[in-house]
């Protein structure tokens, strides 16, 4: 750890000693250019934020975090020195689940990859759940169609939009599943690694 880091860090604590501890967790999107490294765990537990799961692809990374607020998230993006292309709170984890589909297999079926799919969908974070079940069930139902081409595993909703992973054999079914479903169609990321794997 250089100086900065460990001013910013010693920063960090004495803000989290006088901030007090909320009774939940946020969960946060971080899209990054680049990589971003491991984050100890020690540095987890002292600046309250846990990695969830970390997309990798060539030039890009989508980092899902759970922070005790947004005040621990700006102070570790601080101590870490990162500077994310787009930060996105999480309103909702949609899934095929929510709209009385089956969840995805944990492991991919052979020859899918997954994708990161950004979705411009402003508000969906906090659209009313009815209307959640409802773009659960438009895909769960253009997924039926493409005969095991393509797997949702889940959605990550904002207010800014969707951020959404899929197992495809390719980005145009990822393409035709969007136009099935009536889904816009943003940014797709094939993605490299999938952490943890």
């Amino acid at each position: 750890m250089n100086t900065k880091q460990m001013r910013n860090l010693l920063g960090a604590s004495v803000i989290m000693a006088t901030a007090g501890f909320s009774a939940a967790a946020d969960q946060f999107v971080l899209k990054l250019q680049g990589s971003m490294g491991a984050i100890s765990p020690g540095l987890q537990d002292t600046l309250k934020v846990q990695e969830v799961e970390r997309f990798e692809a060539d030039g890009a990374s989508f980092v899902i975090l759970d922070a005790q607020n947004e005040a621990y998230l700006e102070t570790f993006l601080n101590v870490t020195s990162l500077s994310p292309l787009a930060v996105m709170k999480v309103d909702f984890v949609n899934s095929p689940v929510v709209g009385g589909g089956v969840a995805a297999a944990e492991i991919a079926q052979d020859g899918l990859q997954t994708f990161v799919i950004e979705r411009p969908i402003p508000g969906v974070g906090s659209f009313p759940l009815a209307r959640k079940e409802g773009i659960s069930r438009a895909s769960n139902a253009a997924i039926a169609q493409m005969e095991g081409k393509v797997e949702w595993v889940h959605s990550y909703l904002t207010e800014v939009g969707t951020v959404c992973i899929y197992r495809a054999t390719d980005e145009g079914q990822i393409a035709d599943h969007a136009q099935l479903a009536g889904a816009p169609l943003g940014p797709i990321t094939a993605v490299d690694r999938v952490l943890p794997d």
